[in-house]
């Protein structure tokens, strides 16, 4: 019989090197813990994780409640309650990253950003009108869908002690607006596809798309004259995801994601400061210069947008751009 070849013990001095995770594995570890903690399972209940320090891992938030009642605060009511209570919002994962005791994530109202002429009630956003807690820089992807547990039994509640002087509108620090981001001048407003996240109810304004098509203005002839920072900002958004830099208006219609995969990212916004960009922002390949398109056109056909309507016997004076521009010449051109 063959004799059997043992393997050779390896030296402990000669073992691998153990491999300690990196930040980047930990937030995503830790972001796949708080997704998969939305649902019930027959091991355990739906509970609102966010991150702690002290020893770093991830821990139950406490819902604030009523010192009356002991009823749970409702969501649209959280900033207020931030006011008058000595609470804060979910720590988000920016703590890690950036090694800080607590970073407060921002409670924010959910809007879609549905297509003109679809079926609202068939295409509507699964969080259309819900508050969630999500990451106020948007770096590290956080995020907890608060009107998920509001509505549940068994969550961990806890009465915060009032503040003796109520706290003044501006030193809320989950009270955002896309106004003060785009005065700021920090960076161009990131949206992720269909769904548009805004700070609080009160700064919302009703956005139709529709608009965005029955206009008639040919957006090159301000480009070749110029606009004003406050309308570049207000003309231009980013997507969330693949980072493409394009018109605000026609966004949620026109606009085809490159990446699929992931929900958030953790690079940062475009930022024109200096002629630099960071990584990972590219500017949309062609820009429309005319955004109106008539409701009646099958708008799956691609190339009735790819000729080039200078040549029409008809004359009309539709000017299309649909050379590819990079980042740093369309700031220039700009």
């Amino acid at each position: 019989m063959p004799r059997s070849e043992r393997q050779p013990r390896l030296h402990p001095s000669q073992s691998q090197p153990v491999r300690h995770p990196s930040i980047r594995d930990k937030v995503q570890h830790f972001l796949r813990q708080v997704e998969a903690r939305h649902i019930r399972t027959p091991s355990s209940s739906p509970v609102i994780l966010h991150y702690l320090c002290d020893p770093p891992a991830l821990g139950e938030w406490s819902w604030p409640c009523d010192t009356l009642t002991g009823e749970c605060i409702p969501p649209d009511q959280l900033q207020e309650h931030r006011r008058t209570h000595k609470f804060l919002a979910p720590c988000c994962l920016c703590a890690l990253i950036e090694g800080e005791i607590y970073t407060e994530s921002s409670i924010c109202l959910v809007e879609s950003l549905p297509m003109p002429h679809a079926d609202r009630e068939r295409n509507s956003a699964m969080l259309h009108g819900e508050y969630v807690a999500t990451c106020a820089k948007g770096a590290c992807g956080y995020f907890v869908c608060l009107e998920r547990f509001y509505t549940l039994h068994g969550i961990r509640v806890r009465e915060y002690p009032g503040r003796a002087t109520p706290l003044n509108i501006e030193e809320v620090a989950i009270r955002r607006t896309i106004d003060d981001s785009f005065r700021n001048g920090d960076a161009l407003f990131q949206v992720m596809p269909n769904i548009l996240r805004r700070g609080s109810r009160m700064g919302l304004k009703t956005e139709d798309l529709t608009q965005a098509l029955d206009k008639r203005g040919c957006l090159l002839t301000e480009f070749m004259m110029g606009i004003e920072e406050r309308k570049f900002w207000s003309l231009f958004i980013q997507c969330h995801l693949c980072k493409t830099v394009m018109l605000r208006e026609p966004f949620s219609v026109f606009h085809q994601c490159a990446q699929t995969g992931g929900r958030f990212t953790l690079k940062a916004p475009w930022i024109p400061q200096n002629g630099l960009i960071n990584q990972g922002a590219t500017v949309c390949e062609h820009i429309d210069t005319d955004t109106n398109t008539n409701a009646d056109t099958d708008t799956d056909t691609d190339t009735d947008r790819d000729t080039d309507t200078n040549d029409d016997a008809d004359g009309q004076d539709h000017v299309s751009e649909r050379a590819s521009v990079e980042p740093d010449e369309a700031v220039a051109n700009l």
